[in-house]
């Protein structure tokens, strides 16, 4: 249930929905997800060691700044590592993995629907990372990802992540080191860019 929690109060932050430096209180988050106090308490605690929430002295929590600068480091972070990674798989790189990234892309561009297509882009993305080699550069990655919105629901997106794909598959073959890294820091720029744009427009919405 806390891990539930903490995902949802992770969404609600990072997509803008709670302001920065609003107070927030267990009851009320309580009554608003439908739970007890006690697993929102302990959603609040880890969102805190994240560095999402900030618990104040006197028990009471707040929402910690989420800016427009903050969001583009986090992608810009996400973009050294995404380009590291995908460099190293160009050196990696084998015909059966290559084979196997061209279904997933192929899977990818024919989806109408949501869930396909998101599996299709996670599989293309965790077959990429794997194939570095790195695993504490992975475990980087994840904790990176906590920071993440969906991407795949913002407008664009979809076309992106299969342009990347595609630039990719092409650096990939061509065991083309220096372009797989340009890529993928490329896209991770352009992804920021994509929901830095989502979040101003909801701002600019009226209430």
């Amino acid at each position: 249930m806390a891990d539930d929690v903490a995902a949802e109060l992770r969404r609600l932050v990072l997509s803008g929905e709670f302001a920065n430096g609003q107070r927030l209180t267990q009851d009320k988050l309580a009554k608003l997800l439908g739970v007890s106090t006690m697993p929102v308490r302990e959603a609040l605690l880890r969102l805190a060691a994240e560095g999402l929430i900030v618990a104040e002295p006197n028990k009471s929590f707040s929402v910690a700044s989420n800016s427009i600068a903050d969001i583009r480091d986090i992608f810009w972070v996400y973009g050294q590592i995404v380009g590291e990674l995908s460099s190293r798989t160009a050196r990696a790189a084998t015909d059966s993995m290559l084979e196997k990234l061209t279904q997933l892309h192929e899977a990818h561009v024919a989806a109408t629907e949501y869930e396909p297509r998101f599996a299709a882009n996670w599989e293309f993305h965790r077959i990429v990372n794997l194939a570095a080699g790195s695993k504490r550069l992975l475990l980087i990655l994840r904790s990176t990802l906590r920071f993440f919105p969906d991407l795949l629901a913002l407008p664009g997106s979809v076309e992106l992540a299969s342009s990347w794909q595609r630039e990719l598959l092409e650096h990939l073959r061509a065991k083309d080191t220096e372009a797989a890294r340009a890529t993928s820091e490329r896209y991770a720029r352009t992804a920021g860019e994509l929901f830095v744009t989502a979040r101003k427009a909801e701002a600019a919405e009226p209430q």
